[in-house]
């Protein structure tokens, strides 16, 4: 089976899902509802965001463009909702494969680790 290219871009709450995988494997995983998963794969994303290039579909030029370090988004929704501060919402948010790859290395080298709100 071929693998998939590495330029491959992925939705930010698939990455999410992925990364919560690596970071938590072999543990099986623990939800106690849908809203806890939701929680979840939000901070895996915001973790993501802060650590990777992510890129948003631009409505004007409908273009792939990537978030600039300045535009500090905001992850909400179980990963599906991408805010700036501004209040504008971002469509679209994904990362490519090979920079989730780097992303997931540097969030085991931080330490990460995903623990339920209060």
């Amino acid at each position: 089976m071929a693998q998939p290219p590495l330029n491959e871009h992925l939705p930010l709450a698939v990455a999410a899902a992925i990364t919560y995988h690596h970071l938590t494997a072999p543990e099986r995983p623990q939800f106690y509802d849908g809203q806890h998963l939701s929680e979840v794969l939000t901070r895996v994303a915001q973790a993501l965001v802060q650590v990777a290039r992510v890129y948003a579909l631009d409505e004007a030029t409908h273009q792939r463009r990537p978030l600039t370090d300045g535009e500090q988004a905001e992850v909400r929704r179980g990963a599906t909702v991408v805010l700036l501060p501004d209040g504008r919402r971002l469509i679209e948010v994904t990362i490519r494969r090979h920079d989730l790859r780097d992303a997931i290395v540097a969030l085991k080298a931080k330490g990460f680790a995903v623990t339920r709100p209060s």
